[in-house]
């Protein structure tokens, strides 16, 4: 859920690297896991949260977070994180952040990402 072209797809190839954390030569961007996701959504509001883990590859046990809500006048705000921990080597939290103004055939957008790991 996190990343501004999640929420805005382009209907192009494109990727995200919001979750791509190469450590102790693990990425969980790349590995697949089993989880629940839930979603709640309306034209001017968003809320979700998903929690995954594929405890037969290793994979750590990931929360996500995210919220979205609609200003109006084409102005849309969207906070979200994600946390994942293995509870032997690492934890890392994700944050992510921005605010889109559309207008016309317009889209812009300013998007923040903030990490922290703790090895």
């Amino acid at each position: 859920m996190l990343g501004f072209e999640a929420k805005k797809p382009t209907g192009l190839f494109q990727s995200s690297t919001a979750y791509n954390f190469p450590l102790r030569n693990f990425n969980y961007n790349s590995r697949y896991g089993d989880g629940v996701k839930y979603t709640v959504a309306s034209d001017t509001t968003f809320f979700g949260i998903s929690v995954k883990s594929n405890w037969m590859t290793a994979t750590p046990l990931v929360v996500e977070v995210a919220a979205s809500l609609d200003l109006g006048g084409g102005f849309s705000v969207f906070v979200g994180g994600s946390f994942a921990e293995d509870f032997e080597q690492f934890s890392i939290e994700h944050y992510n952040a921005y605010v889109t103004y559309e207008t016309g055939a317009w889209l812009f957008a300013a998007e923040l990402n903030a990490s922290n790991a703790e090895l």
